[in-house]
């Protein structure tokens, strides 16, 4: 999972370990919500039916995996 702000151009990394492939992500209410996909094994792919829930707020006390801040190029914010 990314975060990127702005006026920072900060892009932070989270790990988030579902083990899902092509799930569907939405936001509502300041909550992000992973939705279906699938899990893999050696033999198999299983669809889930499992709904997650990420406050937004979550990322403001959690700790990034990795940070980068993106060069200026043409990016102009006000």
């Amino acid at each position: 999972m990314y975060t990127y702000q702005l006026k920072t151009r900060k892009l932070k990394e989270y790990k988030i370990e579902l083990g899902l492939k092509f799930s569907a992500m939405y936001f509502y209410k300041d909550k992000l919500y992973i939705i279906g996909g699938y899990t893999y094994n050696d033999y198999s792919k299983t669809p889930s039916a499992n709904t997650y829930s990420i406050s937004i707020d979550e990322f403001e006390t959690t700790k990034p995996n990795r940070i980068k801040t993106l060069g200026s190029n043409s990016i102009k914010i006000n």
